[in-house]
């Protein structure tokens, strides 16, 4: 049985997230999650429903709005993970790559972050 210790949380946390790709096929990622305390979480995702900076709704257009999803997307998994298990680098790029090329991936890392963090639950 672990022994639980207050005020020595870890520094992040691994975690395989899966998810359904276009093709019908699974695909996993092992993300290095940063630890946050159920109250930086919270900072966090306030800090993450921001709007996407559309000042003019009446001039956005679908591909702008695709184009500020990505931006949110690669920002969410910036704030999220110190790492990724992918053959890429971790950059500010490859973040917003993924979150343009898979977006059922960001959304099921994102379940992932909010289950291990919201809820307390790391376990599948």
């Amino acid at each position: 049985m672990a022994t639980i210790t207050l005020g020595k949380p870890p520094k992040n946390f691994k975690k395989l997230v899966t998810f359904k790709m276009l093709d019908g096929t699974d695909g996993t990622i092992e993300c290095l999650f940063k630890y946050r305390t159920v109250t930086a979480y919270g900072a966090m995702k306030d800090q993450m429903s921001s709007d996407l900076g559309l000042s003019d709704p009446t001039t956005a257009t679908w591909a702008l709005i695709m184009e500020k999803r990505r931006d949110k997307g690669g920002e969410f998994l910036a704030l999220a993970l110190d790492g990724w298990n992918l053959d890429v680098g971790f950059t500010k790029e490859t973040l917003e790559q993924f979150a343009d090329e898979y977006p059922g991936g960001v959304a099921a890392i994102a379940d992932a972050y909010d289950a291990a963090i919201g809820q307390g639950r790391l376990g599948n």
